[in-house]
C-alpha cells in the first residue's frame, strides 16, 4: 500500500467541526463531507435532497411526492420509535430551529453552500447536548475573497413528467364487461348457495336481478352519457397528472473585496411545478456575508439571509382526497355534467378529488430570516475569543379555503357512509346516495323507480319510520 500526493493532500483537507475547524488527518469522530461544488445547479427544491447518495451512512427519502415538503434524512438509522429522528442541522454556526412547512432547509439555496459536514457519532452530542443525539448537518456558506469581483449568473429550465402514467386501468368496455360478468357468477352463487336462502325460482331469476342491479349502477355512474353505447371512455388517471409541468430558477451573486473587508452577496428565485395537479413550489431570498478585520486583534463579521417560499399544495392524504384516488373512479363517468359542473357522488363512485383541486385552494407562505453577527479578539498568540449573536426568525401564513360547492361535496361522503351501513340490513336492497341540489340534501332512493337500479328492489325490511326519514315511503 502506497500515499500518493492526491491522497496525502486530503488528508490536510479543512473539515468544520462543531464551533471550530481541523484537519482531516486529526479528527477522531466519524465526519462525512461534501463540497457545495457537488450540489450546485441540482434542480431538487430542498437541498437535503442533494445530498442523496453523497454521503456514507446518510439516508435520504422524500416522505411524500409533494414538492417543497419534508425530506426524511437518517444519519446511521433512526434512534427512536415514537420520537424525532432527524438530525439538528446548523447553518453558520446557528442552528435551524424547526419549520412549519415541512422542510427546516428548504430556504437555503445550493449555490451559497461551500461545503456541508455531516457529524454521525456521539461525539457531536458533546457540542450540541441532545439535539445532537440524530447526529448534525453543518452547512457552511460562502464567504467574500480578497481580490477582483467574480460576478456568477446561472439559470436553468425543465420539464417534469412522471415516469409511468399509463399504467392500464380498465378502458370503459372492459369495465362494464368486468362488472357484468361478476354479476352473472353472483346471480349464480346466490341460486345455487345452500338452502337457496332468496327463494329465487331458477338460476336465470338470481342473474337477472343481480344483472339488472350493475346496470342500473351503471347508468347512475355514466351521468348524461349512455353507458352502453361507449359515449364515454374517460381516463381518469391522465387528468390527475400536470402536463405543464415545469422547474426553472435564476441565481445571480458577487463575492470579493480587500484585505481588510471581504463580501459575499447572492440573490435567487426558483420555482418547481409537481407532477399532480394543483402542487407547485417557489423559493427567492437574498444572503450577504461580510467580513471586516479592524486590525491585527479584531475582526468582525456578519451573515444575513432572507427568504421567502410560496407553495400551492395538494390536500393531506386520505382515502378521498388525495390526487391519486381520481384512479378509483368509474371510466364511463364524464368528468362534468352537461352545465360543466365537476360530477361528483352519487354519480362518481368515489368523491371527486379534482374537487380539492378546481373549488378549494390550499396555500402556505413563509418567510425566513437567518443571521449572525461575530468577533474574534486575539488576546494572545494561539488564544482567541470568539463571540456571536445569532437568529432565526420564521414567520409562516396557511391559508385553507373551499367553495360552496365543495362543502356541499363533503355532504355526499357522509351520505355515501350511512347509505352503505344501511345497505348491510339485507343484501337485497341497496339504499342510494344523495345530492346536492341548492344546498340542501335529497335522497335519490328507488321511489318511483326513476333510477332503474332500485325500483324493483322491496322496501319492507327497512321500518315504516326510517323510510319516511329517508323519504322513500309510500
Amino acid at each position: 500500500v502506497s500515499l500518493v500526493n492526491g491522497a496525502s493532500r486530503s488528508l490536510d483537507e479543512v473539515v468544520v467541526v462543531g464551533y471550530g475547524t481541523n484537519t482531516k488527518r486529526d479528527i477522531t469522530g466519524s465526519v462525512a463531507r461534501v463540497k457545495g461544488s457537488e450540489t450546485m445547479n441540482m434542480p431538487v427544491p430542498d437541498l437535503t435532497q442533494a445530498l442523496q447518495g453523497r454521503a456514507a451512512g446518510v439516508f435520504v427519502e422524500g416522505q411524500n411526492g409533494k414538492v417543497g415538503d419534508g425530506i426524511k434524512v437518517r444519519i446511521r438509522g433512526g434512534a427512536s420509535i415514537s420520537g424525532s429522528n432527524s438530525p439538528l442541522y446548523v447553518v453558520d454556526g446557528v442552528p435551524i430551529v424547526g419549520s412549519l412547512y415541512g422542510s427546516g432547509t428548504a430556504d437555503i439555496n445550493f449555490d451559497d453552500v461551500e461545503s456541508f459536514e455531516i457529524l454521525k457519532d456521539a461525539s457531536a452530542a458533546a457540542i450540541y447536548g441532545s439535539r445532537a443525539s440524530n447526529g448534525v448537518v453543518l452547512i457552511t456558506t460562502k464567504r467574500g475573497k480578497a481580490g477582483k469581483t467574480k460576478f456568477t449568473v446561472t439559470s436553468q429550465y425543465g420539464t417534469n413528467k412522471p415516469t409511468n402514467d399509463n399504467r392500464g386501468f380498465l378502458n370503459a368496455q372492459e369495465y362494464v364487461d368486468y362488472f357484468l360478468m361478476a354479476a352473472e357468477n353472483a346471480g349464480k352463487y346466490d341460486f345455487n348457495r345452500a338452502g337457496n336462502p332468496y327463494g329465487y325460482a331458477n338460476e336465470q331469476e338470481a342473474i337477472d336481478e343481480v344483472v339488472d342491479f350493475v346496470e342500473g349502477r351503471f347508468t347512475r355512474y355514466s351521468g348524461w352519457a349512455d353507458w352502453r353505447t361507449g359515449e364515454v371512455d374517460n381516463n381518469w388517471e391522465k387528468q390527475a397528472f400536470n402536463d405543464n409541468a415545469n422547474t426553472g430558477s435564476l441565481e445571480v451573486s458577487a463575492q470579493g473585496g480587500s484585505e481588510k473587508t471581504r463580501f459575499y452577496i447572492s440573490g435567487f428565485t426558483n420555482s418547481q411545478d409537481g407532477i399532480l395537479v394543483g402542487n407547485n413550489f417557489k423559493r427567492s431570498g437574498a444572503r450577504i456575508n461580510l467580513d471586516n478585520e479592524v486590525n491585527k486583534f479584531l475582526k468582525i463579521g456578519v451573515n444575513l439571509a432572507l427568504t421567502k417560499i410560496g407553495r400551492d399544495r395538494v390536500p393531506d392524504d386520505n382515502q378521498f382526497t388525495t390526487p391519486m384516488q381520481i384512479v378509483a373512479l368509474a371510466p364511463i363517468t364524464p368528468t362534468r355534467d352537461l352545465n360543466g359542473l365537476l360530477y361528483s357522488t352519487p354519480t362518481t363512485t368515489y368523491y371527486n378529488p379534482l374537487l380539492e383541486y378546481e373549488q378549494a385552494k390550499w396555500r402556505l407562505d413563509a418567510f425566513r430570516n437567518q443571521g449572525k453577527v461575530f468577533a474574534d479578539l486575539t488576546l494572545l498568540p494561539g488564544l482567541n475569543f470568539h463571540s456571536e449573536f445569532g437568529l432565526d426568525v420564521l414567520g409562516v401564513l396557511q391559508q385553507g379555503e373551499r367553495t360552496g360547492e365543495r362543502r356541499q361535496g363533503a355532504a355526499f361522503i357522509v351520505f355515501e357512509r350511512a347509505a352503505r351501513r344501511l345497505r348491510r340490513i339485507d343484501q337485497r336492497l341497496c339504499v342510494g346516495s344523495a345530492a346536492v341540489e341548492h344546498g340542501e340534501l335529497f335522497p335519490l332512493v328507488n321511489a318511483g323507480r326513476e333510477l332503474g337500479d332500485l325500483g324493483h328492489l322491496p322496501l319492507q325490511p327497512f321500518p315504516l319510520a326510517l323510510q319516511r326519514i329517508l323519504g322513500v315511503a309510500r
